[in-house]
C-alpha cells in the first residue's frame, strides 16, 4: 500500500469485492506455498522447520504449524515425513 499510496483498507477492499478472497488468506496461502517450495528444495538441511517458517514470514511456531495445518491438512512435520517417503 506504501509503494501505491494507497490505504490499507482500499486495497483489502479490493481483495474482498474484486477477488473474493480476502487478503490474509491469500497472504496465508502465498507463506505456505513458499515454506512448501523450501522444504520440497531441500532447505531443511540447512534450516531448521522453525526457521522456514520463520523466512515463509510467520511470527511463530504455533502460528506456522496452525496455519499450515489449516491449508494443507498436516503440520510441516507430517508433510515433510510424507515427502521423504515418497
Amino acid at each position: 500500500s506504501r509503494s501505491m499510496n494507497v490505504p490499507k483498507h482500499h486495497l483489502y477492499y479490493c481483495f474482498n469485492s474484486i477477488l473474493n478472497i480476502k487478503f490474509t488468506k491469500l497472504r496465508s496461502e502465498l507463506r505456505v506455498e513458499y515454506a512448501k517450495k523450501l522444504i520440497e528444495d531441500g532447505l531443511l538441511e540447512s534450516l531448521t522447520l522453525d526457521a522456514i517458517g520463520n523466512k515463509a514470514g510467520f511470527s511463530s511456531r504455533s502460528s506456522f504449524q496452525s496455519t499450515f495445518k489449516d491449508e494443507v491438512g498436516c503440520t510441516p512435520g507430517m508433510y515433510l515425513k510424507f515427502k521423504t517417503e515418497i
